[in-house]
């Protein structure tokens, strides 16, 4: 695809600058601007902390006894609270990053987070638990979705750009087109695969499959959540290095089919273990491939996810943008988060059989572009591009990122 030419009249520094941004540390601006983005940057993991102590609290045996060892629809919804103060707070992301900014939108949406917790540290009973929780989780996407298009925006600025603040705007936009009927597809697609692959065994209910396969004690249950996430933590790091070498598209592939695998293992594995409880072979089995649903998941989704939604949005429908993805991921996390313990109850190992047959579906169905595939061989695209959005809105300019694999 042929390089835009560069819009005229526009402020702004020409996109086509000599300055070598893979050796950024030469400059002192871009050194300066790199530390900076460490804060927005740690925005987009707020919300894996949540299932790491979740899972955590219950592996405590003091924590169980405290709260009655909840199981069931009980135990799911002290962990679906979070993703129902995600879909509340979903409603604040535009308004609040619109209108107090962006720095401050992270601010404010880190102070909820900070509330939340006290209140969440100083619990007596259940119900302050779980209002805690909802606190918590109203911030945590209040600070991923303003943090997300935050650094989208200033990792290479190029001009200033008008923003919409009109919700219905939004609306009608998201339905005007057959590019922007696709970006609404894909965030589906998105928010639904990020949360309906089976994550939620990981994230929130280790400790009840560990329990299933014969791993009950609280040192055996915390060690293996523990080296979890710090496997974790350095598989997220290391693919999120990926993304410009090999492209989006086909990480997203690959981590799905990955997913898929794993999910057939710790499938197969808890079943010949359900008939057979003396069999060691099997339970390590189910352990192992729990182990590798982590660097599976993060391959595509981790990083991956959090800048690809904001860059596939036009500027002035960014901030709409993510409410409506954060809305529907947190739709799907309170469906998954609760249901998941209940199903575990009833149908045990059987349940991870839905999940597997899901995420064939959700493999089926990526196919994912930025540009092209939205709006057609006439769609501009590349480093710095401004374009008029869709040829339809007179002034209104739209910021484009550098140009990557996608």
């Amino acid at each position: 695809m042929s390089t835009p030419e560069p819009s005229k009249g526009l402020p702004g520094p020409n996109p086509h600058s000599s300055v070598d941004t893979s050796c950024w540390w030469r400059y002192p601006n871009l050194r300066a601007l790199n530390l900076l983005m460490i804060i927005p940057l740690l925005s987009i993991f707020s919300q894996g902390f949540d299932g790491s102590m979740m899972n955590g609290l219950q592996s405590v045996t003091h924590w169980q006894t405290y709260f009655g060892s909840p199981t069931g629809a009980l135990l799911g919804f002290f962990n679906a609270a979070y993703p129902l103060g995600g879909i509340l707070g979903s409603f604040a992301i535009s308004p609040v990053a619109d209108t107090l900014g962006r720095r401050c939108g992270i601010a404010f949406g880190a102070a909820l987070c900070c509330v939340g917790a006290a209140i969440q540290g100083a619990s007596v009973n259940i119900a302050m638990f779980i209002i805690s929780r909802v606190i918590i989780g109203s911030g945590s996407v209040v600070v991923a979705g303003v943090g997300a298009p935050y650094i989208t925006e200033i990792k290479q600025t190029s001009s200033a750009e008008v923003s919409d603040h009109n919700m219905f705007t939004f609306l009608k936009d998201l339905g005007s087109t057959a590019g922007n009927r696709r970006r609404m597809f894909i965030m589906v697609w998105a928010a639904i695969s990020s949360q309906m692959s089976g994550n939620a065994f990981v994230s929130y209910y280790l400790s009840p499959i560990l329990y299933s396969v014969g791993l009950k004690s609280d040192l055996q249950q915390t060690l293996i959540n523990a080296t979890n996430q710090m496997l974790s933590w350095f598989t997220a790091i290391y693919f999120a290095t990926l993304l410009a070498k090999v492209g989006r598209r086909k990480l997203f592939l690959w981590s799905l089919a990955a997913i898929w695998v794993v999910d057939i293992c710790i499938t197969a594995g808890s079943a010949v273990f359900a008939k057979d409880n003396t069999n060691k072979a099997a339970a390590y089995t189910v352990v192992a491939f729990l182990y590798l649903f982590s660097p599976a998941y993060n391959l595509g989704f981790n990083g991956n996810l959090g800048l690809y939604i904001p860059e596939i949005l036009p500027y002035r429908m960014r901030t709409k943008g993510l409410s409506f993805f954060y809305f529907v991921q947190f739709c799907f996390m309170m469906l998954s988060t609760f249901t998941v313990p209940i199903g575990l109850d009833d149908i045990t190992w059987r349940f991870y059989i839905i999940f597997v047959g899901w995420v064939m579906i959700e493999l089926v169905g990526v196919w994912l572009e930025i540009a092209y595939i939205f709006d057609g061989p006439q769609s501009v695209v590349g480093q710095a591009a401004e374009v008029m959005v869709e040829g339809k809105t007179q002034g209104l300019v739209e910021h484009v990122a550098s140009k990557e694999a996608v």
